[in-house]
C-alpha cells in the first residue's frame, strides 16, 4: 500500500528529491522521537511522596555532612532522581517561592520548570532564562513542525488526489491511496499535538520564570546584604520623638526672718 504510493511518488518527483526528502524526514523522525523522550522524563510529582520526603531529608542531612568530599555530586545524583534538574541551590530557592505564594506541588508550571536547566543560563552566581536558548529552541519547533506538515499532510492530499483519480479510471488503487493518505494524515497529527504540547512547556517555562525572577532576586540582595534593614531600623529608632517632660513651676522663696 504505502509502497505503491511510494513508487508513484517517486515517478513523479524523482530519485534525487525523494532522497533528499527521505533525508530529511529522518533527521524530523530522529528529533520528534527526543522530544517525546523528554516528554516522559521524570516529573517531581510523579514521584511517591514518601520518596520525595525521604530524598529531601537526605539531601538536608548531606548538606551538613562536611566530611565527604562527595556530597555535592551524591546531592545532584539523588535530587535528578526525583525529576528535579537544576543545581540543587537554586532548587531551594524555588521550593520556598513555591511555599510562599501557595503553589502546588502538581502545578504543570512548577514540574516543567525543575526539569528545564538547558534553558536558563547558570553559573555560580546566575541564573536566569536565556533568551537566545528558549527562542533557537521556539524556532525549532516549529520549523520541524512546518517540515512535517509540508511532508505528512503534502503526501496525504497527494494520496487522496490519487484515490479520486483512481476512482474515475478504476485502476483498483483507491483503496490503497485512501489508506495511505489517512496514515499520512494520523501521522501529521501525532506530530502536530506533539508540537501543541513542546510549545506549552516552553510557555510554561518562560511564565514561571517571570514571576519567579523578580522574588529570587530580592531574596538574594536580602541575603547578600542584610545590614541595611539593620540601620534603617536603627535610625528610626534615634529618630523617634521622646516625650518631653514637662518642668515644674518654680516656688516662691519666702522671707527669710530677721532677728534685731
Amino acid at each position: 500500500m504505502i509502497f505503491d504510493v511510494i513508487r508513484h511518488v517517486r515517478e513523479s518527483v524523482g530519485d534525487e528529491l525523494l532522497i533528499a526528502i527521505g533525508s530529511g524526514l529522518t533527521i524530523l523522525i530522529s528529533s520528534v522521537i527526543a522530544i517525546a523522550k523528554r516528554l516522559w522524563k521524570l516529573n517531581f510529582i510523579k514521584v511517591d511522596a514518601k520518596k520525595r520526603c525521604k530524598i529531601l531529608t537526605k539531601i538536608g542531612a548531606l548538606q551538613h555532612d562536611e566530611g565527604n568530599p562527595q556530597s555535592a555530586n551524591i546531592i545532584k545524583t539523588i535530587h535528578e532522581s526525583i525529576g528535579i534538574y537544576i543545581p540543587w541551590k537554586y532548587s531551594e530557592y524555588v521550593f520556598e517561592y513555591a511555599r510562599e505564594k501557595g503553589i502546588r506541588d502538581n502545578d504543570a508550571s512548577l514540574n516543567i520548570f525543575l526539569k528545564s536547566p538547558r534553558y536558563m543560563d547558570i553559573d555560580k552566581d546566575v541564573f536566569k532564562l536565556s533568551k537566545a536558548k528558549y527562542w533557537q529552541r521556539m524556532f525549532s519547533i516549529w520549523f520541524m513542525t512546518i517540515m512535517l506538515t509540508i511532508v505528512f499532510l503534502g503526501l496525504s492530499l497527494f494520496s487522496l488526489k490519487l484515490a479520486s483519480i483512481d476512482a474515475v479510471s478504476h485502476g483498483g488503487m483507491y483503496k490503497t491511496y485512501k489508506n495511505a493518505s489517512i496514515i499520512s494524515f494520523g501521522i501529521w497529527v501525532a506530530f502536530y499535538i506533539g508540537f501543541v504540547i513542546e510549545s506549552g512547556r516552553l510557555l510554561n517555562v518562560k511564565r514561571f520564570y517571570n514571576a519567579f525572577a523578580p522574588w529570587l532576586q530580592q531574596r538574594l540582595t536580602e541575603e547578600k546584604d542584610p545590614e541595611p534593614q539593620q540601620v534603617i531600623a536603627i535610625i528610626s529608632e534615634i529618630e523617634r520623638p521622646r516625650p518631653v517632660m514637662e518642668k515644674e513651676p518654680a516656688r516662691a522663696m519666702k522671707p527669710w526672718p530677721m532677728k534685731f
